[in-house]
């Protein structure tokens, strides 16, 4: 007979009811083998999953770096030739001014 049951009718005594309770939550609470080869297993996929997205953030950090650099090129071109630009015009504008003291007059 189970032991709660013949200790709630009085034939296993207090003490054999007792253990039959803290046989049942051992059984209740303990894992099985089952359990934790699906735990392990969940485990193991979360850890390959969150591997996969670290590998493809990583390939999108490098990728937004390769952008940053040719876009960083791009303004230094972009402010070399405005460089270039100022110079010309202030040697155009330098030479309408002389050309305006010293020639007599606005052309």
């Amino acid at each position: 007979m189970d032991p709660i049951l013949a200790g709630l009718l009085g034939t296993g005594g207090t003490v054999g009811a007792i253990a039959g309770v803290v046989e049942v939550l051992i059984k209740g609470l303990a894992p099985t083998a089952q359990d934790t080869e699906n735990r392990v297993a969940s485990a193991a996929k979360r850890a390959e999953d969150a591997e996969r997205r670290n590998n493809e953030l990583h390939r999108q950090v490098e990728q937004l770096h390769r952008e940053r650099n040719r876009a960083l090129d791009a303004e230094s071109a972009a402010l070399r030739q405005v460089g270039e630009l100022r110079a010309r015009l202030a040697a155009v504008e330098a030479e309408r001014d002389r050309l305006n003291t010293f020639g007599g007059g606005p052309l």
